[in-house]
């Protein structure tokens, strides 16, 4: 038996999931639901600790479906996706619950008033328009198991830092990153029995980019939240910020100030590979620049006394390199390292450096000859 119920379709607003992305209290940072960008959160709900014993952990599988990308913005370091994520877990109360139902004749069962584990999308910086909906419904795994399945549909733009020392042959990972706020009670875990998908003849890129056809996960603990823990503790040695933040005493108090490593909030991250299509480089900037560094030693042709026409030459050769580099750039983030593109073109502007000082050598030692030559006669 399978029955759902649209979280969206509750008449109180302040519940509506199809207008609201859920907050992130213990990451610290959530989307918010009308400026969509991330905001502080003050005070931790402690009613979730209580739902399910002090020491029992929920298994979370997780899938994520990758149905559209669309854009790839390497400078803005984002890209636009419409992405599916599916989270399935197992209640104890559950198959009362569908008992009951059959026993009753009811073609639904509210499974929305159950525990959920509160997911959230971690990079997720920009919903386009009102495109993230929320549903809840009821599943049989393979072994015969009732699951609680909430699927999260979501169309924005999802934050992706570029690793460009390749660029322009570089592979790129495209990730939505799943957390939870109810880290210390749920495990988040891949879902292999219903696997994660790419659409790929949805993708929008396919003239720029390679779509692989893969999707990996990684579960790691975030490096920006693992001095969480000493923020709390300092929290609750002021007096004056226990007095503002109550909650966070007992928060700490539950966690005896001292947790483990793996009580550390853990993320679920979905990466998909896309590789830059480099036959336009090749083109428009490998073949034009080497075309540059091949004229320089033309500029030898000229007669020797004629010096000021050769510097003029190879100067114009530089100038023209120097105007690609920076055209080159301004595709590109404001990243502190160089990229094969980088080096390519620095090569070729030391070439024509090494041509200019060459040509300005030559004539200074052949002026010199000849001053000296004058001087003797």
């Amino acid at each position: 038996m399978a029955s759902s119920v649209d979280s969206g379709s509750n008449n109180d607003p302040s519940k509506d999931s199809h207008n609201t992305i859920p907050k992130h209290p213990n990451f610290g940072f959530a989307p918010d639901s009308n400026m969509r960008r991330f905001e502080r959160q003050s005070t931790v709900d402690l009613s979730d600790f209580m739902a399910r014993g002090q020491d029992e952990t929920v298994d979370v599988f997780i899938a994520v479906h990758f149905l559209k990308i669309s854009r790839i913005h390497t400078k803005e370091q984002h890209f636009d996706a419409d992405v599916e994520i599916r989270a399935r877990w197992t209640n104890d109360d559950l198959p009362n619950m569908v008992q009951k139902a059959v026993h009753e004749g009811k073609m639904e069962i509210d499974v929305v008033s159950l525990w959920k584990p509160k997911l959230v999308i971690i990079n997720l910086s920009r919903v386009h328009g009102d495109r993230y909906q929320e549903k809840f419904s009821v599943i049989k795994d393979l072994s015969g198991r009732y699951n609680i399945l909430q699927t999260i549909m979501v169309s924005g733009s999802f934050f992706e830092r570029m690793e460009l020392h390749d660029f322009p042959n570089d592979i790129q990972d495209l990730n939505v990153t799943v957390g939870s706020e109810l880290s210390d009670k749920v495990v988040l875990k891949k879902d292999d029995v219903f696997p994660s998908r790419i659409n790929r003849s949805h993708f929008q890129e396919e003239q720029a980019w390679r779509l692989y056809r893969h999707v990996e996960f990684y579960d790691r603990v975030p490096t920006a939240f693992k001095s969480s823990w000493t923020d709390l503790v300092t929290c609750c040695a002021d007096p004056e910020a226990l007095e503002r933040k109550l909650t966070c005493q007992s928060a700490a108090a539950a966690h005896d100030l001292h947790p483990p490593e793996e009580d550390q909030p853990q993320i679920l991250t979905a990466v998909v590979r896309v590789g830059r299509r480099t036959r336009f480089y090749f083109w428009n900037t490998y073949i034009i620049m080497g075309s540059l560094a091949f004229l320089a030693p033309c500029a030898y042709t000229i007669q020797e006394e004629e010096v000021k026409y050769r510097l003029a030459y190879l100067l114009t050769l530089l100038l023209v390199t120097v105007t690609f580099k920076l055209s080159a750039a301004s595709q590109l983030p404001p990243v502190q390292h160089l990229t094969f593109l980088d080096y390519y073109i620095i090569c070729i502007m030391l070439f024509e450096i090494c041509n200019i000082l060459l040509v300005a050598i030559h004539y200074y030692v052949l002026f010199n000859v000849q001053h000296g030559q004058s001087h003797s006669d």
